[in-house]
């Protein structure tokens, strides 16, 4: 069969004939079109209209219009259309116009169905919700809300929104790269403090989060920064690489880190083969800090004998009930019918920081209710809660655990220092001396559980006073061991500026510069209405040194609380049913502060519909 195909240049067709492998010229007789792309198009000659051969997309040459050649053509090929007039071939060209606008804006999505997919995707990131819930529940409601409530032609226009599971997850992974740039480019520009902690996700595989705080402007804030999967053990090379890498890959240098906040782990805060001891040793200047929320929990988790065999003996009597279903059904209707204002106990997990106050108070309000129930079932593990001094005992325990739970809560939250936090664990210390005190006094106004367990059960306090006074002495003890008095308050003129003698430990060139500040009434006023980080960014251009070295003191973590906020919202994004999910864009989403530039990235993107 004979093929021909246009050149280049658009000037003619030649004929490109293949017989036994052989090739030869000739002239153009007759040729076959199939395979070609062709249509008509029409121009104007001299007013009249005429058809035009179009070929491949690209109008014939002059060579090929001529009238034989398009008679020939119309005869042999398009023998349907002979004999119709120029009226025809005119609408034809009209026809082709109008589907070529038609299709164009089918397959298109205009700018702002783009920016609503990308609303949409951020939505479900920040809620943490499958991928799939876009286009199964989003959509579907929205659709159905459109319809009730402006009509069928409305609901059209949202069908244009693309909010398929991929396109999700596409949304998703752009965002969280523009929120990544906006904060690299920021901490280029700042000193800046980490916190950091590994743990193991659902489907086993070991991760290592960051957290970050910095300046921005007047204010200081803080940020997920990365997780990162821990290929292999997680030893402190790995950890060490994870880190360093990440640092160097954008380009933030160890110079202006200021400060690093781990748990106790040794692979974290080993002096010699730990974590610690490999960025001290590219970046000496570095405090580092071992949270002051694990050392807290630390240090009550010591108690004696006697105490801990109570609290060994209530987590056994909390499983016999809660880990049995019908058991745990059957106390239901005990709590229901004895008017109990819980129908269920709690489980102890001794990783979870609040759960031995919880479990506690909640065995103990529930007494009376276990108590009954173990009559029926197993009047065997009844005995402890008909005992008088047993009782008596776990009221104090429930008492001083709530007491605990408090302070634990009081050092979480956002922008802390460790200034603050030692105010409080020192408060706490004194607190303990009093209670002390108050339980030899025979006086019980802040142990509410127990004066109700010594009410209940006709026990004399005395015979437990001497089991209480050394708990709370020994927690003293242990909460001075993890948290040591301070006793030169170097850094008091950070917190307190307005002291007098503030800041006598600074150099010489800078001591004349808190004396200023103590004389500026204004600033005074300001330091009572704005954060402490605010006074001194505020201060950089009066006071730079200053305020230098102020920011260097107030950008440490002191606890590792954001990363245990990032690892609970890893647990609720990586479940069993997306056990291979990639986490760091979509734990960047959920968790973190900044907002994404969801204008630039819209305007940046090609528009195409997704359904």
């Amino acid at each position: 069969m004979d093929r021909f195909l246009l050149q280049k240049d658009g000037r003619a067709f030649k004929r490109k004939a293949e017989t036994d492998g052989e090739k030869r010229p000739g002239k153009i007789r007759s040729y076959d079109t199939s395979y070609l792309n062709f249509g008509f198009t029409c121009i104007t000659i001299n007013g009249e209209i005429k058809p035009q051969f179009v070929v491949c997309g690209m109008t014939l040459a002059n060579e090929s219009l001529k009238p034989n050649k398009l008679k020939h053509h119309l005869e042999t090929t398009h023998g349907l259309l002979v004999g119709k007039n120029t009226d025809f071939f005119a609408r034809k060209l009209e026809d082709i116009i109008h589907q070529k606008d038609t299709v164009k804006n089918l397959v298109s999505t205009p700018t702002n169905a783009l920016k609503a997919s990308y609303q949409v995707a951020y939505h479900i990131a920040k809620n943490k919700k499958p991928f799939t819930d876009g286009e199964k529940v989003i959509l579907p409601a929205i659709l159905d809300m459109a319809r009730t409530m402006l009509g069928e032609k409305a609901a059209e226009k949202f069908k244009m929104v693309p909010i398929s599971d991929t396109t999700v997850c596409r949304r998703i992974s752009d965002m969280s790269e523009d929120i990544h740039r906006q904060l690299i480019a920021r901490l280029k520009s700042s000193l800046f403090a980490l916190q950091l902690d590994e743990a193991t996700d659902l489907s086993k595989e070991a991760h290592l989060i960051a957290y970050v705080r910095y300046c921005y402007k007047t204010l200081i804030l803080e940020d997920f920064l990365f997780c990162k999967p821990i290929k292999g053990h997680a030893t402190s090379a790995a950890l060490f690489d994870i880190l360093n890498d990440f640092l160097c890959s954008n380009d933030l240098n160890w110079e202006s880190c200021v400060g690093i906040c781990t748990d106790g782990a040794p692979s974290m805060c080993g002096a010699r083969a730990g974590l610690k001891a490999k960025v001290l040793k590219v970046a000496p200047h570095i405090l580092w800090t071992h949270c002051m929320i694990h050392r807290e929990a630390l240090a009550v988790r010591n108690m004696d004998r006697e105490l801990g065999e109570v609290l060994n003996s209530a987590v056994k009597i909390v499983n016999f009930i809660k880990a049995h279903p019908t058991r745990a059904c059957l106390f239901a209707i005990v709590c229901a019918e004895m008017g109990a204002e819980h129908y269920g106990l709690l489980f102890h997990t001794e990783v979870r920081w609040l759960s031995r106050g919880k479990v506690l108070n909640r065995i103990f309000e529930l007494r009376n209710e276990v108590r009954q129930f173990l009559l029926d079932v197993d009047p065997y593990k009844a005995e402890q809660l008909c005992n008088p001094r047993w009782l008596v005992l776990l009221a104090y325990l429930a008492d001083i655990f709530d007491k605990l739970n408090s302070l634990n809560l009081s050092l979480q939250g956002a922008k802390s220092t460790s200034f603050t936090m030692y105010k409080k664990t020192s408060a706490f210390k004194k607190k303990l001396e009093l209670w002390r005190r108050l339980i030899q006094d025979g006086l019980l106004e802040a142990f509410p559980c127990l004066a109700e367990a010594l009410e209940d059960t006709g026990y004399e306090l005395e015979s437990a006073a001497e089991v209480i006074i050394n708990h709370l002495t020994s927690l003293r003890d242990s909460l001075e061991k993890y948290f040591p008095e301070e006793t030169d308050h170097v850094n008091d003129w950070v917190f307190q500026p307005f002291l007098v003698g503030a800041g006598t430990r600074l150099p010489v060139h800078l001591q004349e510069d808190p004396i200023e500040v103590q004389s500026d009434r204004i600033l005074q006023m300001q330091f009572n209405k704005i954060s402490l980080g605010e006074f001194w960014l505020a201060m950089s251009e009066e006071h730079s040194g200053l305020s230098k070295i102020a920011v260097k003191i107030l950008l440490p973590f002191s606890s590792s609380y954001l990363c245990e906020i990032g690892f609970s919202s890893l647990a609720v994004l990586k479940t069993k049913y997306s056990s291979r999910l990639e986490v760091e864009h979509n734990l960047r989403m959920a968790v973190a502060r900044i907002h994404p530039q969801i204008d630039r990235l819209s305007g940046e993107k090609q528009v195409n519909p997704s359904h």
